[in-house]
C-alpha cells in the first residue's frame, strides 16, 4: 500500500476508488481519509479522499461490493461485481438487486465506477 500512497501524494490525486481491498491494507494515509466498507468475505471496496474534501451521506452494501457517498453534488458510486461462471446467479442479484441500494433517491449527477466483472462475448474469457 506504500506504492498507492506515494502515487496519491505525488500525483496530488483528490479521489482513488479501490475494489478487492481489506482494512488491513489501508493504513492511514498522510493528507488522506479512507471510507471503506469491508464485507463478510473481508474484502471490499473503497473511496479515497484528500484531506479537506468531503464524502457525505455514505452507504455501504452489507457485502462489501458496494460504497457510495455524495460528494459536492455528485453522487459517487464504486463497485465489485462478483466474478466467475459460478457466480453468475450471484453477480445477476447484485446488478438488479443490491446496486439498487446505493443509488440515490434523487436525480443529480452520478459517477458509477468500479470492477463490473462483465464478459460479453466467448472470447473475452481465459482458462
Amino acid at each position: 500500500m506504500q506504492l498507492l500512497n506515494n502515487l496519491l501524494l505525488r500525483q496530488d490525486i483528490d479521489m482513488a476508488l479501490i475494489q478487492e481491498i481489506t482494512n488491513n491494507d489501508l493504513p492511514s494515509f498522510h493528507g488522506y481519509t479512507a471510507f471503506v466498507n469491508e464485507g463478510i468475505d473481508k474484502r471490499g471496496t473503497a473511496i479515497i479522499l484528500k484531506e479537506g474534501l468531503f464524502l457525505q451521506n455514505v452507504k455501504r452494501l452489507p457485502s462489501g461490493r458496494g460504497i457510495a457517498g455524495l460528494f459536492k453534488d455528485t453522487w459517487i458510486i464504486n463497485i465489485y461485481a462478483p466474478s466467475g461462471a459460478e457466480k453468475r446467479q450471484e453477480r445477476e442479484a447484485f446488478f438488479t438487486h443490491d446496486l439498487a441500494h446505493l443509488f440515490p433517491t434523487s436525480s443529480g449527477d452520478l459517477l458509477l465506477v468500479g470492477k463490473f466483472n462483465c464478459v460479453t462475448s466467448p472470447s473475452d474469457c481465459t482458462g
